[in-house]
């Protein structure tokens, strides 16, 4: 059976290698996050859990966007943040605190 981080891991590789569109990647990201079993040690959980906000944020409506700035992302923002939860994956694992980058306009998690 495989790692519940590894599985995480290797969907987020395949969503920023563009081996799965962004509509798959958001079902499947929400769809294991909230079905998820495993409990996960608190660094690791804090990384799957923020990556599921700004999946649980993203929408490629521009209205919703242009409407409500900070509480939506478009694709471009969830992959930056993709990117971040990948690499804190790796410093988790390694025992790390992580610090993430700051988001454009202060991003969604200033909700």
């Amino acid at each position: 059976m495989m790692d519940p981080v590894e599985k995480y891991r290797l969907l987020v590789e395949q969503f920023l290698r563009r081996e799965i569109p962004v509509s798959k990647f958001q079902k499947t990201y929400l769809e294991s996050f909230k079905n998820e079993a495993t409990r996960f040690e608190d660094r690791i959980f804090e990384v799957l859990d923020r990556l599921f906000g700004d999946v649980d944020a993203y929408t490629d409506d521009g209205e919703l966007l242009s409407m409500s700035p900070g509480q939506y992302i478009d694709e471009v923002e969830l992959r930056l943040c993709a990117g971040n939860a990948l690499r804190d994956f790796s410093q988790a694992k390694q025992g790390r605190r992580s610090r993430s980058i700051p988001l454009l306009g202060g991003g969604h998690g200033s909700k």
